[in-house]
């Protein structure tokens, strides 16, 4: 969600979770597999958010 903050600023905020069986194996793969990935998709959707923005701003 976006929320429009004074002085022209914006703050995006993200939540989410994830459950996993077995539970102990959770930690592993979220070094391993998940953190990875989940950095390079937020890392190209803020840079695409940030692009469109900076678009319809001029």
């Amino acid at each position: 969600m976006i929320y429009r903050r004074p002085g022209g600023r914006t703050r995006l905020v993200v939540s989410g979770y994830w459950s996993f069986r077995p539970t102990w194996l959770q930690p592993v793969l979220s070094i391993l597999a998940l953190e990875p990935s989940h950095w390079v998709t937020q890392t190209r959707q803020f840079s695409n958010l940030k692009r469109l923005v900076e678009s319809e701003s001029r």
